[in-house]
């Protein structure tokens, strides 16, 4: 297997200038390169720049992959959208990291061959970003279950003790949406254990704020914070501005919280679910097999039938055919020919002709000797061979 890596960064809330593409292509002759994004892949070799240092720079996004297994997926937040004793909660380390930079949390996210699992090696990582890129404003919203997917990865990669309790479960861990479940997929968490952790979690609210809960809270702001962030507003010099807004107008009304969320579970707890639905699922898959396996066997024993009774009545004309086909003396007249020789043989059996239809396959073997081909389809097939039934 040949050696490929593939690297893409994505600049979301400010487009590099002419410097930074300068600065970039001194890296690569090869790589595309535009005002938001770096892409380019190794066959060998690797990259010469450090995606650390090129996020905190210039981009929000990196994403890296190798056909061997590894995988990396780095979002840059600004920091006015989390705190950090939330993101530790989240966070413990290794596969699931994050660093602070100037204004900037960076989320860090792993996944190398030595963790297991399997890997789909013709994967060349076109597409994947895009896919992804939805969950970075979704985490800006507030909506955490980003951040607890990654503990979840965490948890799965043997990073946590059996006994750890899970950080609180946000609203909408069981309606993960596509970003969200590309994410999974692309990290590499089990489904079942995504499945397991959703269960009994209340789903997300689709709007945070009513129109009037937003009035009520902006009445509620100082007025030199509305005049700040209408001067902001107006000067268009900043990214995510309205996101900043809500975020901090429902700070000041409170998140609607819903009903109660069920009680924090272990480690071991989630891997104990997530093996019974693991069960259940194959149990039901082997099922659905068996079913459509009967079924089928339904569908040929009908089929079967059918022509035996268009063939009943037949046999000296179906004789005649099967000589030609094998005169023919080629594989696909031999495949045809032993086809007909199985009916001929469920024929003679329910007429109890079972000995001269017998003789008459020693007779087309003695004849067809030459013709291996041939006869390896009638030892394959079963058919009788000279000693079978000659005795009488």
């Amino acid at each position: 297997m040949s050696e490929y890596q593939y690297y893409e960064f994505l600049a979301v809330d400010r487009p590099l200038d002419a410097d930074g593409m300068a600065s970039l292509r001194a890296l690569s002759s090869r790589a595309k390169i535009t005002p938001t994004g770096f892409v380019n892949h190794y066959d060998f070799g690797d990259f010469k720049g450090n995606p650390d240092r090129l996020v905190e720079r210039y981009f929000d996004f990196f994403l890296y992959l190798a056909n061997w297994g590894s995988r990396q997926l780095q979002i840059r937040i600004p920091e006015r959208f989390l705190n950090a004793d939330l993101v530790k909660k989240y966070c413990p380390g290794d596969n699931a990291a994050f660093r602070r930079i100037p204004g900037y949390f960076v989320l860090d996210y792993t996944r190398n061959p030595e963790d297991g699992g399997e890997w789909d090696f013709d994967d060349d990582g076109q597409g994947r970003l895009a896919a992804l890129a939805p969950v970075r404003e979704s985490l800006m919203r507030g909506d955490l279950r980003l951040l607890y997917l990654g503990w979840l990865l965490a948890a799965q990669e043997d990073v946590l003790e059996e006994d750890t309790l899970e950080p609180d479960p946000p609203p909408g861990l069981g309606q993960l949406n596509g970003p969200m479940l590309a994410f999974a997929d692309f990290i590499g968490i089990d489904r079942d254990l995504v499945e397991a952790d959703g269960e009994g979690i209340e789903e997300a609210a689709q709007h945070s704020l009513s129109r009037e809960k937003i009035v009520t809270a902006i009445g509620k702001l100082a007025e030199q914070e509305r005049c700040d962030f209408l001067c902001r507003l107006a000067l268009q010099e900043e990214s995510n501005l309205a996101l900043e807004l809500l975020h901090r107008l429902e700070n000041i009304v409170g998140k609607n919280r819903g009903k109660q969320q069920p009680g924090r579970r272990t480690v071991g707890e989630l891997f104990a679910r997530a093996e019974a639905i693991r069960d259940t699922r194959q149990r039901i898959e082997k099922e659905r097999q068996a079913a459509e396996q009967a079924r089928r066997e339904q569908m040929q024993i009908a089929a079967c039938e059918k022509r035996l009774q268009q063939l009943a009545g037949r046999e000296s004309e179906v004789w005649r055919e099967v000589e030609t086909l094998i005169a023919a003396g080629s594989a696909k007249p031999y495949d045809q020919a032993v086809t007909l020789l199985l009916d001929l043989q469920e024929l003679a059996a329910r007429s109890g002709q079972t000995i001269a239809f017998a003789k008459r396959i020693v007779d087309i073997r003695q004849r067809s000797i030459r013709k291996t081909s041939l006869i390896d389809r009638l030892n394959k097939a079963e058919l009788p061979q000279a000693s079978q039934g000659m005795d009488r």
